[in-house]
């Protein structure tokens, strides 16, 4: 898996340059109707749709700012006097468009595989900017009429529809081998396992906290901050593990530490080599996260949409969308409710919603914060042992402690930090005996 870095985004962006450079100088294509085509849009719209706006936008000015001093210009070309000629709109043009085409890519990167989003992309760039700003400036530098301008120009469009159709192959044929490259994410028959490195043997997701503390502000309180959580090293890998201890111990700090909904004060949190605070994007697309009430994170008027929406970064067409919603709702029994109102739904049916809203993106991790606080007996035996089924890890913090005894390690939190982790009938032991 190509992991995007500085030093990675510097090599792409001089690699890239150099193929336009290369494209530019390569002698020009002939045609029957007398107009020859460069291939150096291929490369500046390639860069875009492959690197996306910001990269490909640098990418391209790099290769300017070179052609200034270097033979790399098309045709073999040089010099800052082309900023003052008839090809100076073009040349302008040429970042506008990458990032144009990078934007429009990127803003769909879950189709980013598909031949004709990134063919119009790169077509409507190419003529929003390009066959925009090259024939104004013609105009004026040639003294032609802004319709002569256009005419000439658009004898190349023939050209520039071909190189777009060729631009479009490879930049589909480099997501599909390198998806990181803008952030698409991968379909489940393209999915790359993480590094065993940074896995349990057993499959897990690996979630570190290297000494880390969380304070909070506490304006007009007694002092400006108060320490929520305590320096809290942690190594968790089993794939259920509980969370206990009374209400305000700073469990639920502890929880949304791992998917970024608390940031530490300082050290770090780590998800499978991610860093939670700098890779926050990524690790909530590894964790999901189930709240207390389940009202927290229902927003949309029916059942049926609340879960689409969760899809709508993995699912891009809108009735793709809402048939992948059904099918989730009908895994969990769901459906007969599909076009009900959210706010009609009993406590039980919400929770069960929430769950299913969440589970619906095939997160590595989840994170339950109390899932069945607000439950009654029979909701919360149904959510605990769905809960239980899954093959997801489960991070869960609860005050229900037979639940915590199905988990393979628990950690006891109390006044802010972790006082006791195992075994969890020791862990479970040790709580009761220190309440009476």
């Amino acid at each position: 898996m190509t992991r995007r870095t500085p030093t990675t985004d510097v090599a792409l962006i001089a690699g890239f340059a150099a193929l336009i450079a290369v494209c530019a100088i390569l002698p020009d294509i002939k045609t029957g109707i007398g107009v020859p085509y460069s291939l150096q849009t291929f490369g500046v719209l390639l860069a875009g749709a492959v690197l996306g706006p910001v990269r490909g936008f640098l990418c391209v000015l790099l290769y300017l700012v070179a052609g200034l001093v270097l033979p790399i210009y098309s045709g073999g070309a040089s010099g800052i006097s082309h900023y003052s000629g008839v090809t100076a709109g073009y040349l302008v043009a040429f970042p506008l468009a990458a990032a144009l085409c990078g934007f429009l890519v990127y803003r769909n990167r879950q189709s980013a595989t598909q031949f004709t989003l990134v063919f119009t992309c790169g077509l409507l760039s190419s003529f929003v900017f390009i066959h925009t700003l090259g024939p104004l400036n013609l105009a004026w530098r040639a003294d032609l009429s802004i319709k002569e301008a256009f005419s000439f120009d658009a004898a190349y469009f023939p050209g520039d529809i071909a190189k777009n159709v060729v631009m479009a192959l490879v930049a589909t044929a480099v997501h599909r081998a390198f998806p990181d490259l803008i952030g698409r994410r991968r379909s489940s028959a393209e999915a790359e396992e993480i590094p065993r490195s940074s896995r349990e043997p057993g499959g897990m997701s690996r979630i570190e906290l290297d000494r880390v503390v969380v304070r909070a502000a506490t304006p007009g309180g007694p002092a400006p901050e108060v320490t929520v959580l305590r320096e809290t090293t942690l190594d968790l890998t089993e794939q259920r593990i509980a969370l206990i201890g009374p209400n305000g111990s700073g469990k639920s700090t502890l929880a949304r530490l791992v998917n970024g909904l608390v940031e530490p004060t300082s050290g770090r949190v780590v998800v499978d080599g991610l860093d939670v605070a700098k890779k926050g994007r990524e690790v909530r697309r590894r964790v999901g996260f189930v709240f207390t009430d389940p009202s927290a994170q229902l927003v949309m008027p029916t059942v049926v949409e609340d879960v689409a929406l969760s899809l709508r970064h993995q699912v891009r067409g809108r009735e793709e969308r809402a048939d992948a919603a059904r099918a989730v709702l009908a895994s969990y029994g769901l459906t007969e409710l599909a076009e009900r109102s959210v706010h009609t739904l009993s406590g039980g049916q919400r929770q069960l919603l929430a769950l299913a809203g969440v589970l619906a993106t095939d997160p590595a991790v989840l994170v339950a914060d109390e899932p069945t606080t607000l439950l009654d007996l029979r909701n919360a035996r149904m959510i605990g042992d769905l809960l239980f089924g899954l093959p997801q890890q489960l991070v869960l913090a609860t005050h229900d402690l037979d639940l915590a005894l199905r988990c393979e390690r628990a950690l006891l939190v109390d006044d802010g930090a972790v006082v006791a982790d195992g075994a969890p009938d020791e862990v479970v032991a040790h709580y009761r005996a220190t309440v009476g």
